[in-house]
């Protein structure tokens, strides 16, 4: 059944395969018989496509459908680049598929497509899709998940596997991981400033917000775009002052504070750029700035250093470690030299992120450390205790939709939403679907507070203030995402006697615990909610006014709630 093609001549390859729970094990192996670099070689296999309807993985972020073999939906993956794991769903949201690869490092690219000769889905686990070390044997498990078992739990299934038999046990989360955030960076790009910062602490921590992530710009006197003076990590004094007293301000104000940094970046008008001449990524000059190789231990140790002082001369709460996805090789890349102390770029990103993480922790156990989406794989979870959302300005549907595909693939790891914006010119409603969106991720926030109308004020401090008060629902609870395909139309977190559900386009609702409340993210000013006899409700619009209240008396009803509003049933 499971075949292997691209096989390197001379090389000895080996298939093995045990059953065991409704789960396959595909022991791969082969020995090269001496070091060299491994090409790719792929292991392929066909079954038929039957209740398939729509393909899920953490890095399928838009068009979800199933796609010809000729065409196939991919997963590509590596130790800074998403995780090996595929699914293929049923309409019913039924596991159908679920392919995980044991090595998570390792370029790895998983395809599904459907053959039109014969109306099968021809699967494929293709290794090596990057230039790798050279090594004389590789070995790796694939595990096919076929039960018919709601998506979510076999996602989960999957990634407990990685924990718990591979030894990928994720970084401990301290409890200011999960507070509201406000983020410099949509508010002011590359004009943040000392003055500006702190006029927005003064007004965001009495909405909620307890850190501050300053972002981009602070290293820069520039206020444009650009990283061609990254790399130095010195602050701007003309923009940000004395940054220990400015962080000292804000510490007073209540609130942490982490600072960005761009781990790979050296820009061509730092420093110390002459004196990593020969030890870049790109040989190419990209906007004015090269990528670090890690692949030696001068730039790791460097990295490590810069980011460790910072925590101590600036007391800092933490870190946003930023482009680590940008350390990978590319057809500039030199090969491995005998000067590099770590030939293999998996290893080295490895090394560098566990020296980081291993460093600022020793300073601080409770540091709080930030990655970004793509690189949220098991390897990259054990090195970072936030996760966040890749770059969605204002747009509420992807920021929705990569949220609950972190959450359903990285169970347990605290993900923060994409900061959240909007224009002050934009009505309350309209605005309050950026928060109701991202229910299920810590917030955060980058407006213009100083610039924002009453109303929307209001707004943002009753949703600050419900989702804190729910939070644990929301973090912890039992999380279901109906349709993803259709990058989702309703969510739910259920917790004990509690679920918080958010219709985004599905406005129906079963009731099945004691408490619920539902938000109305959809274009619609109904919801309808079934197994609600008996109970009370109250019906706040989203600035927690409350329009309606009462006791239901069917156990079919439809509450008349206005975008962005809830409704809150409690049994009598």
């Amino acid at each position: 059944m499971y075949r292997i093609d691209g096989q390197t001549p001379g090389a000895q390859y080996s298939i093995g395969v045990s059953e065991g729970g409704g789960v396959t094990k595909v022991s791969v192996a082969v020995r090269f018989g001496k070091a060299v670099v491994p090409e790719a070689f792929r292991v392929v296999w066909k079954e038929p496509c039957v209740d398939c309807y729509s393909t899920l993985s953490p890095s399928i972020r838009c068009d979800r459908g199933l796609h010809p073999d000729w065409r196939p939906q991919k997963t590509e993956a590596y130790i800074n680049q998403f995780m090996p794991v595929h699914q293929v769903i049923s309409l019913q949201g039924r596991n159908r598929m679920c392919i995980a690869v044991s090595d998570v490092e390792t370029p790895v690219t998983i395809r599904s497509g459907v053959c039109e000769t014969d109306a099968c889905m021809e699967y494929t686990v293709e290794f090596f899709t990057k230039p790798t070390a050279a090594r004389e044997a590789y070995s790796a498990v694939i595990r096919i998940d076929r039960r018919d078992i709601p998506y979510e739990e076999s996602a989960s299934d999957a990634v407990k596997w990685w924990r718990e038999d591979m030894g990928y046990a994720t970084a401990s989360v301290p409890a200011a991981a999960t507070d509201p955030v406000y983020s410099s960076w949509y508010s002011f790009h590359h004009r943040v400033n000392r003055e500006g910062l702190l006029r927005e602490c003064q007004l965001a921590r009495p909405l909620g917000m307890k850190t501050l992530i300053i972002d981009d710009g602070w290293q820069t006197s520039l206020d444009i775009g650009g990283y061609s003076y990254c790399g130095d990590w010195q602050p701007a004094v003309g923009k940000m002052g004395d940054m220990r007293g400015l962080i000292a301000d804000i510490h007073r104000l209540g609130m942490r504070v982490l600072l960005w940094f761009s781990a790979p970046f050296m820009g061509k008008n730092a420093a110390r750029f002459d004196e990593f001449r020969g030890m870049f990524i790109n040989g190419n000059e990209r906007g004015g700035v090269y990528y670090l190789d890690p692949r030696y231990a001068k730039v790791r140790a460097y990295i490590t250093e810069r980011l460790t002082s910072a925590m101590t001369d600036w007391e800092l709460d933490g870190l946003k470690i930023d482009f680590v996805n940008n350390f990978v090789p590319n057809e500039n890349t030199a090969a491995a030299k005998p000067e590099m102390d770590c030939p293999s770029f998996t290893d080295a990103v490895g090394r560098l992120m566990r020296d980081i993480y291993g460093a600022v922790t020793s300073i601080r156990p409770d540091a709080l450390i930030e990655f970004r989406q793509s690189y949220i794989g098991p390897a990259m979870c054990q090195c970072a205790n936030i996760l966040r959302v890749a770059d969605s300005p204002a747009d509420a549907i992807r920021n929705r939709a990569d949220v609950l595909n972190i959450r359903l693939f990285n169970p347990g790891v605290m993900v923060h939403s994409d900061m959240l914006m909007w224009h002050a010119e934009d009505s309350v409603d309209s605005a309050a679907v950026q928060l109701a969106n991202t229910l299920y991720a810590v917030p955060q926030i980058s407006v213009h507070i100083e610039a924002l109308p009453e109303e929307q004020r209001r707004m943002l401090k009753y949703y600050l203030d419900f989702w804190t008060r729910y939070k644990k629902v929301l973090l912890e609870g039992k999380l279901t995402a109906l349709c993803p395909e259709s990058r989702y139309v309703q969510a739910c977190a259920a917790l004990g006697d509690t679920a918080v559900v958010t219709c985004y386009a599905d406005c129906l609702v079963t009731a099945q615990t004691l408490k619920l409340v539902v938000i109305n993210a959809s274009m619609r000013n109904e919801l309808v909610i079934k197994n609600c006899g008996n109970r009370r409700y109250r019906i706040n619009d989203c600035m927690g006014t409350t329009l309606a209240s009462g006791v239901v008396g069917d156990a079919l009803a439809s509450f008349e709630v206005p975008r962005g509003g809830m409704v809150f049933l409690t049994c009598e």
